[in-house]
């Protein structure tokens, strides 16, 4: 069985959560030698009875107190499958595919593609700060980043429509590109640090309950019933849900332990040692982390970023002694834009199921599809960078940084989207594979 087929004993998603049924046909990636990048999970465990009149259910709850055994089935859902991807659970997101025959059996939240779960989706980007999560930290630093690159694409292109720039305009082009590189240094440290401390046992995210209705408070009458699902985030085992720190154990740790613990991981695995890493183990790296897409991405990205970030700097020394930017900083620029593409199109890739096969109806995809732009486009700007004597080649290199600029605006903004958009939920015509919204 190849890599990509089966998931290795200290890394299967739920594999202690007897609720949850790995269907072993949807494990699946997009290239045989690399880890899974999806597979889907039956529910059969209990879902819990509540009714909808809200005395009764504050009767029930009164009985219970007193000792009363709570009403529980335990049943296997039809029609609906939990659906888990790398990119899902490195981002701490939770999603749902229920088939539309079954769609009245279950009470959800909008699907994320419908235009009332895109409204709430882009409500929440601004009403909630979750200054704690490193997926919203990064869109934020991401999104700020290409504001200032803007900016500085703004000024770099007037002149060649008519503007006359100031005196020192070069001076603060120079200091702009620094802040842009130096925020996107940052932006990408914390994406790869999210791939390395991404979570390993899996967290389904929402509760279940039996919903009927009565007419009255003491004679039930059930004229209907189905299941709510809702999200559950005070037992969500994600780092991306802690609230005290950014950095550190996630607020599920305690139970992550004790799962992790029955499990007898290899020597140097830290899979017995779920704390907040900056670096994976040298096992893990060699057995998991060498293999997953998602992190070799990001450390590409990261990487990538670093050399960015040394280019601007060196600009900036040239321009404070000579008064123009040194042409060898392009070099690191194109080695960087190069590593941007690379990056932004092996995470295009993780959310395919062929790695031939455009996803569009998924978001990461889309998110990487615009940053895989913006890359090519810092390419092209460091290639016209080199020709400084020859007008077009200057009016191009304009061009290129503030389209390349906007295309990455497009990404920062989907992922600052993406990252508060933790429980998505799509409707399908009849049950497919389809792991990633």
């Amino acid at each position: 069985m190849a890599r990509s087929e089966k998931f290795s004993k200290t890394w299967e998603p739920f594999r202690e959560v007897d609720a949850l049924d790995l269907n072993q046909d949807t494990v699946r990636g997009v290239s045989r030698s690399c880890n899974p990048t999806e597979a889907s999970f039956d529910y059969i465990g209990s879902v819990e009875l509540t009714y909808g009149s809200t005395e009764f259910s504050q009767h029930i709850q009164s009985i219970r107190r007193e000792g009363a055994t709570p009403h529980n089935t335990h049943e296997r859902l039809t029609g609906i499958e939990h659906s888990w991807t790398s990119r899902n659970n490195r981002k701490g997101r939770h999603a749902l595919t229920i088939e539309e025959g079954y769609a009245d059996q279950y009470r959800t939240p909008p699907t994320s593609n419908s235009l009332r779960g895109i409204l709430q989706g882009v409500f929440r980007m601004s009403t909630h700060f979750s200054f704690n999560n490193t997926s919203y930290l990064g869109g934020i630093v991401f999104t700020i980043g290409c504001t200032v690159l803007i900016a500085n694409a703004i000024l770099s292109f007037l002149p060649y429509h008519g503007w006359k720039p100031p005196d020192g305009i070069t001076y603060v082009e120079a200091a702009l590109t620094l802040v842009s590189t130096g925020l996107f240094l940052i932006g990408s440290t914390l994406t790869y640090l999210e791939a390395v401390n991404v979570n390993r046992g899996g967290c389904f995210g929402w509760k279940l309950e039996r919903i009927t209705h009565s007419e009255t408070d003491k004679s039930i009458v059930e004229k209907g019933a189905g299941t709510n699902i809702a999200p559950d985030d005070a037992h969500c085992e994600h780092h991306h849900s802690q609230q005290t720190n950014l950095v550190g154990r996630p607020r599920g740790s305690a139970r992550d332990q004790s799962k992790l613990e029955s499990i007898e991981a290899p020597n140097g695995s830290s899979a017995d040692k779920p704390s907040w890493r900056f670096f994976p183990t040298p096992y893990d790296f060699r057995t998991h982390f060498l293999y997953e897409i998602g992190f070799v991405a990001n450390a590409v990205f990261l990487s990538s970023s670093l050399v960015f970030n040394i280019s601007s700097v060196g600009g900036l020394i040239s321009v404070l002694s000579n008064g123009k930017v040194a042409l060898w900083t392009r070099y690191p620029q194109f080695i960087a834009g190069v590593g941007f593409t690379a990056a932004s199109g092996l995470l295009m890739v993780e959310t395919q199921k062929k790695w031939w096969y455009p996803a569009f109806g998924t978001l990461g995809w889309w998110i990487n599809f615009f940053n895989c732009i913006g890359s090519v486009g810092f390419v092209f700007c460091a290639g016209f960078g080199l020709k400084e004597n020859l007008y077009w080649a200057q009016y191009q290199f304009g061009c290129s940084y503030l389209w390349a600029s906007l295309a990455f605006m497009f990404g920062s903004i989907g992922q600052w989207y993406e990252a508060l958009d933790k429980y998505p939920v799509q409707r399908v015509k009849e049950k497919t594979k389809k792991a990633d919204q």
